[in-house]
């Protein structure tokens, strides 16, 4: 692949440290994945577009890399794509967010 169709791949601060206080991932592996794959074709690279209900990211792509639901910009003008946030997979949040099953109970 020509390197003039490759994108570059930020982390926000915040995105970052989201990834790092997950337990039981393999943080720097989801760190070099999200590069690796992101930077070729990232709107094809999506698993989906964010479309739900009171969720701050709507309209941003979304990636399942290892449990972790990354959530990134693509600015084809600057090449460049800049994930926002991450989700932790397993979790209640994503399950009521993303695929809107709410949990059986109220008491986290």
């Amino acid at each position: 692949m020509n390197q003039d169709n490759l994108f570059t791949v930020q982390w926000s601060k915040t995105a970052l440290r989201k990834l790092f206080s997950f337990n039981q991932i393999d943080h720097d592996s989801v760190f070099r994945l999200s590069q690796t794959l992101l930077r070729k074709e990232p709107f094809a690279q999506a698993d989906k577009i964010a479309d739900y209900e009171n969720y701050q990211f709507n309209g941003y792509c979304l990636k399942m890399i290892r449990n972790v639901v990354i959530v990134y910009t693509v600015n084809d003008n600057t090449k460049k794509v800049l994930v926002r946030a991450c989700h932790h997979g397993g979790t209640g949040e994503v399950a009521q967010i993303l695929y809107g099953i709410k949990p059986p109970f109220t008491n986290y």
